[in-house]
Parts: C-alpha cells; sequence; structure tokens
C-alpha cells in the first residue's frame, strides 16, 4: 500500500509534524512519498500573507503531483493563517485530482488555536467536494511541535480512528 504526506511550511512547524506522521505511517505503508507544497510568489510580510488567506486567494506554487490516484491514503497539512489553510495549499488543494473515494487526512499547527476547526473544515469540504470518501484530522499547537510524544500520540489517535 502506498501513502504521501503533502505539506506547506513557512516556519517548520508543519514540516516537524509532517515529519512525524511520514515516520508513523512508514510502519503501515509500504511506501510513503512526500512533497512539499512551495509558493513561488508569497509576500515576506506576514500580514500580507494573512490578508491573501482571509480573501480566499490561491498562491501560485511550484509544480508537484496533483493527481493522487496512485495512493491509498493521502495526508495534507497546513499552518492556520486567519482562521483559514494558508493559500498555497488552498492553491494546491482546487488542483487536485484522483482524490474520489480515497482515504485522507488532514492536519493544522496553529498558534491561538481560534481558527484551527474553520481551517480544517474548510479543507475537508474542499476534498468532499472532490468525492473524498473518509477525512480524519488533527491539529497541533506551534509550542507542542517539538514535543515529539505529544505529536505522535495525536497521530495515533487520528490513525486509530479508521483510517
Amino acid at each position: 500500500m502506498k501513502a504521501c504526506v503533502i505539506f506547506y511550511s513557512q516556519t517548520g512547524n508543519t514540516r516537524k509534524v509532517a515529519n512525524v506522521l511520514i515516520d508513523e505511517l512508514k510502519a503501515q505503508f509500504d511506501e510513503v512519498d512526500t512533497f512539499r507544497i512551495e509558493a513561488v510568489d508569497e509576500s515576506n510580510c506576514f500580514l500580507c500573507q494573512c490578508a491573501g488567506a482571509v480573501f480566499k486567494t490561491r498562491a501560485k506554487i511550484k509544480e508537484i503531483p496533483a493527481d493522487l490516484s496512485a495512493y491509498d491514503l493521502i495526508a495534507i497539512g497546513t499552518p492556520v493563517w486567519a482562521l483559514e489553510p494558508t493559500p498555497a495549499v488552498r492553491a494546491y488543494l482546487g488542483k487536485i485530482s484522483g482524490v474520489a473515494n480515497k482515504k485522507v487526512i488532514i492536519f493544522a499547527t496553529y498558534g491561538s488555536g481560534l481558527g484551527k476547526s474553520k481551517c480544517l473544515n474548510r479543507m475537508e469540504s474542499v476534498l468532499r467536494g472532490k468525492g473524498v470518501f473518509s477525512v480524519k484530522r488533527f491539529s497541533i499547537q506551534q509550542f507542542k511541535v517539538n514535543d515529539v510524544p505529544f505529536v505522535k500520540s495525536e497521530i495515533k489517535n487520528c490513525l486509530e480512528r479508521g483510517i
């Protein structure tokens, strides 16, 4: 069986969580591919980036595989920006195909926690619109991303919920 982990990370928090997830999935899948979403038109101004998230803009992103039909499990991660997924993740979600009847994990890293549910709900809505069969989710607060046992336990709880 084959899985992939796709994520955007500006500060490294989401990358850290993605790496723990990859390690956990390697115990369950024959192959785990990793793709990092990278914006090519991203501003260095964090407030400008948050405005992009609020106004639901889509960033221009570097090409990574968008046809995910070869995977049995797909995981997609984003930081929460202004209650929303990042513009780069929004752009990628708009491009993906081959996810109908697939199992998907969505995950987010966040600061205050105020917008984590809204962000994940938004991602889930897009994926359900593309015919995704099963969506599981978890989120990690930015001050917990270095606590690997905690991150592993959140991931294991997610995986045990029936992926």
